[in-house]
C-alpha cells in the first residue's frame, strides 16, 4: 500500500523512513554518533536569501573530514543518511503541518519517492550535486514540493540585475525592486529531474497556487523568480 493510499500516510511514511534511516546510519556506523545531527544542524544558520545551494562552511568541513578519515564511499553514505535522517525528522516537525495542505500532499509524494527508490537519490549523494541538494532541501523542508517544481523559501536576487538593461533601463529595475521591498527573500522555484510526472501545464499552475498559499507561512517573502532557457520568447 502507498503512502498516498495508506489511512495513515504520515504514520506509514514515518515507519518506512525509520527503517531506511537505520539501515543507512548502520553503514555509517564508524563516523561519530554527533556528526550527522550537527551536519543537519548547520543548515538551519544559513542567513536569508542564500538559496538552496549554498552550504554553510561547518557542514562543508565536516563533510570533508569524514570524507578523510572514512574513505568517499563513507561520505557518500553519510549525505544519504543526513537526507533519510531529516526527513524522519521533517515527518514529526510541526512545520509539515502548518503547510497548506496542498503543498503538505506534494512533499509527502516526494517523501515517499525516496523513501520507497532510494537508488536514484543515493547516487546523487555528493556534496555540490544539485539533485542531493534538492533532494536534502525537501528533507529540511527548506524547499517545498510544488506540483511542477520545487520552491526554494530563501533565495534572493542579485544586485548584477539592476545592470541587465543597461544604464537606460537602471530606473525602472530600481523602482521595481523598490516596490517589492528589496532583493531578498524571494521564492524561487526549480524543476527536478527525480520528479518529472507533473511537469506540464496544470503542473505549472498547481506550482503557483502552491505559491501563492504559501505567502501565508512565509509572510517575508516579497515574491516569486524563476529563471531557465524555456523562458526565452524565442522558443515559444
Amino acid at each position: 500500500m502507498s503512502a498516498e493510499n495508506h489511512p495513515d500516510p504520515i504514520a506509514h511514511l514515518r515507519a518506512a523512513a525509520a527503517a531506511l534511516r537505520d539501515v543507512a546510519c548502520a553503514r555509517i556506523a564508524g563516523v561519530d554518533a554527533g556528526e550527522l545531527p550537527g551536519f543537519i544542524a548547520s543548515f538551519d544558520a544559513i542567513p536569508a536569501g542564500r538559496g538552496y545551494r549554498f552550504i554553510p562552511p561547518p557542514a562543508r568541513q565536516l563533510h570533508a573530514r569524514v570524507a578523510q578519515q572514512h574513505g568517499d564511499v563513507a561520505a557518500r553514505d553519510f549525505l544519504f543518511a543526513a537526507i533519510v535522517s531529516a526527513l524522519c525528522d521533517s515527518l514529526d516537525s510541526p512545520r509539515l503541518g502548518r503547510l497548506p495542505a496542498r503543498v503538505r500532499a506534494h512533499q509527502l509524494r516526494h517523501y515517499q519517492r525516496i523513501v520507497t527508490d532510494p537508488a536514484q537519490t543515493e547516487a546523487a549523494c555528493e556534496l555540490d550535486n544539485d539533485l542531493f541538494l534538492k533532494d536534502f532541501g525537501l528533507a529540511t523542508l527548506r524547499m517545498y514540493a510544488a506540483g511542477s517544481n520545487l520552491v526554494d523559501t530563501s533565495s534572493g536576487i542579485g544586485r548584477s540585475l539592476l545592470w541587465k538593461g543597461g544604464l537606460a533601463d537602471l530606473p525602472r529595475r530600481l523602482a521595481i525592486l523598490a516596490g517589492v521591498g528589496g532583493f531578498r527573500p524571494f521564492f524561487e522555484i526549480h524543476a527536478h529531474k527525480f520528479y518529472m510526472a507533473e511537469f506540464n501545464e496544470e503542473g505549472r499552475n498547481e506550482c503557483y497556487r502552491c505559491c501563492a498559499e504559501l505567502y501565508a507561512v512565509h509572510p517575508e517573502v516579497r515574491g516569486m523568480i524563476a529563471g531557465s532557457w524555456f523562458y526565452d520568447p524565442a522558443i515559444t
